[in-house]
């Protein structure tokens, strides 16, 4: 970088969750792949199971593309990069192991949801 300062973002996406990106200073680019994550390339990895969750979930080539095909066909979206702050204070405080049951139950129900998608 030029010496200017890099701020951390986190963006709620319109999938629901949450991105983190580096924005420089001039505001000009989020890194990496700011504009194709979104459109293109939504969805490109599939069904990302994280250390945290493999114990819960699996995934194959199968999986991969079903959700591949989901994000990309419903979540796709080209971003305003309008930004707006919030008041996290307002936000409850969910304990780690509720918050762990209650992200399972949801990733279950989405990759439910998907399953039904691609049977119609």
């Amino acid at each position: 970088m030029d010496g200017t300062i890099p701020w951390l973002v986190f963006l709620r996406l319109k999938a629901g969750l949450q991105g983190v990106g580096i924005v420089h200073e001039a505001k000009s680019q989020l890194l990496p792949g700011y504009q194709t994550c979104c459109r293109e390339e939504a969805g490109k990895a599939g069904f990302l199971v994280m250390d945290l969750f493999s114990d819960r979930f699996k995934t194959d080539r199968m999986l991969d593309e079903k959700v591949r095909s989901f994000i990309r066909g419903r979540y796709a979206f080209i971003p305003s990069w309008s930004f707006h702050c919030i008041d996290t204070a307002a936000i409850p405080f969910m304990p780690w192991r509720r918050l762990r049951t209650e992200l399972v139950k949801v990733i279950k129900q989405q990759l439910a949801m998907i399953e039904d998608s691609c049977k119609k």
